[in-house]
């Protein structure tokens, strides 16, 4: 798919110019694609589309559960760091970029219906976080989940690690940035099964089904009372921190000679400062 258009013209950028996610509803499951080659990384316009479709998702009373999932080898690589470099000019009343990436990465948690998320490949960074907040997780066996973002210099997905992992698993994928496969996840219960991944698809409406055969207002009532035991503010307030603290991180010399380095396809040199 090719990117959207961005002119002089601020008013002129549309973050709607291509689809990067696709929505549609069947037999009350709404599933949620994202579909923006090579990387389906979180750029301005993917970020956007994607708060929508679990907006609209959450609000259609026709929709009982959401199905999320990725075309391509991998769910995604996070954060688009291209963008990052070079970042489109947001027309006023647009939701602003520092805004926005707090809104994207929580959304499986913030809306009222259970979301079975399907993992192909590699999931990580802010994906790994919307793949931490979901309520079921289904993966192949090349999936791969990490946090990667100390490797340049950020803060990024620790919250999403910390509320999903065993704390010692988690201090190691946000300290190392290294990752853990699918069968590691499925140790430590951050990956529900494990299947082929041409069975993806198959398995998660199979999963929905088993929801769908439920009362519709209980499995809403049990997804509140499930988030009840650990309150919302413990998911959105360090989302907010993690923002702040990317932004102070982000600006750090050692954290731009890490982007460098990782577009120069080279070892940083790193100096704390």
């Amino acid at each position: 798919m090719s990117e959207p258009q961005q002119t002089n013209d601020a008013n002129r950028y549309d973050p709607y110019a291509t689809e990067q996610v696709r929505y549609e509803v069947k037999d009350h499951i709404a599933t949620i694609t994202l579909d923006h080659a090579p990387a389906n990384a979180f750029g301005y316009a993917q970020s956007r589309q994607f708060v929508d479709a679990f907006t609209r998702a959450d609000r259609d009373d026709d929709v009982r559960v959401i199905i999320l999932r990725a075309e391509g080898r991998i769910f995604s690589g996070g954060h688009d760091l291209k963008e990052s470099k070079n970042p489109p000019v947001i027309p006023e009343g647009e939701i602003p970029p520092k805004e926005l990436g707090p809104k994207t990465f929580p959304q499986p948690t913030l809306v009222s219906k259970p979301v079975i998320t399907l993992v192909q490949g590699w999931a990580v960074g802010g994906a790994f976080c919307v793949v931490a907040y979901s309520d079921i997780v289904i993966a192949s066996p090349e999936a791969k989940f990490g946090v990667p973002e100390v490797k340049i210099g950020a803060v990024g997905g620790t919250g999403g690690a910390a509320w999903a992992l065993p704390t010692h698993v988690a201090s190691y994928l946000a300290l190392t940035g290294a990752p853990i496969d699918a069968e590691r996840a499925y140790q430590v219960g951050f990956v529900n099964e494990i299947v082929p991944k041409d069975k993806l698809v198959e398995e998660g409406e199979r999963v929905a089904r088993l929801i769908l055969a439920n009362p519709p207002i209980t499995v809403r009532y049990i997804k509140q009372s499930l988030r009840d035991i650990y309150p919302l503010s413990r998911i959105t307030e360090p989302v907010r921190i993690n923002a702040a603290r990317n932004d102070v991180a982000l600006n750090t010399e050692d954290a731009r000679e890490a982007v460098a380095a990782f577009v120069e396809k080279r070892a940083p040199v790193f100096h704390g400062r």
